[in-house]
């Protein structure tokens, strides 16, 4: 079976319509929007948390520090195995570890098992700030760029923004707790919509230059060297 041109072009990532690019740009940024949110929601549970915890203020203070700490390491990591292994991998697992330390922090009674959590959260969570930058540019040609990186880039400015307007208000009317309750929720709905709505976009080999390699005769092949 001959692979044409046309298999070529339907199956490059660039040429998917204007509005799936538009959808996973605005999906990822909210995976990033969440992410972000989550490194300074943490300073609203200060009070209660020491109340409850009986640690002091700099213990508190360290896990937000180690949380940035987090998002410091991951990309060493997640940027070159998105490289090798694609995008979509990374996003699904770490959604789910990402998931399954926010856990621990609402049973706990140990603030250093918060802190331990927070730079977890904060490694696996990087990956969105990282890995998302990359899977923007698999979909947009370089003179349309501009615009969804920009989003993209203004989400991760408006997570610790938003942070402690929403935490003040979770406190204020809750449980410190509840903060991480609401994350969850968030993150969890996050999580699915990224399962559902971001496909695989990394090509091993661009379109571009294999279309100079036909004709190829094996279709599946030609699909295993251009995309995972």
């Amino acid at each position: 079976m001959a692979f044409t041109n046309a298999d070529l072009k339907q199956q490059d990532p660039q040429n998917m319509s204007r509005t799936k690019k538009w959808a996973i740009t605005c999906v990822l940024s909210h995976a990033s929007l969440c992410v972000t949110c989550f490194s300074s929601i943490y300073t609203t549970t200060y009070e209660k948390m020491e109340a409850e915890l009986g640690n002091d203020r700099i213990l508190s203070v360290l896990g937000l520090s180690t949380f940035v700490l987090g998002l410091a390491f991951g990309p060493t990591l997640f940027g070159p195995l998105s490289e090798i292994y694609g995008r979509r991998p990374i996003y699904l697992t770490s959604w789910v570890a990402y998931l399954i330390f926010l856990i621990p922090p609402i049973v706990t009674e140990s603030i250093f098992s918060i802190i331990a959590c927070r730079f977890l959260n904060g490694f696996f969570g990087s990956a969105f700030l990282t890995v998302s930058g990359g899977t923007i540019r698999d979909i947009f040609s370089g003179e349309e760029l501009q615009t969804p990186m920009a989003l993209f880039s203004a989400s991760q400015f408006m997570g610790p923004g938003l942070g402690p307007l929403l935490g003040g208000f979770i406190n204020f009317h809750s449980d410190w707790r509840w903060t991480y309750y609401t994350v969850i929720i968030w993150s969890s709905a996050a999580a699915l919509i990224t399962f559902i709505s971001v496909p695989e976009t990394y090509c091993k080999f661009p379109c571009s230059l294999l279309h100079y390699m036909l004709p190829v005769t094996d279709i599946a092949l030609a699909h295993q060297i251009m995309c995972y």
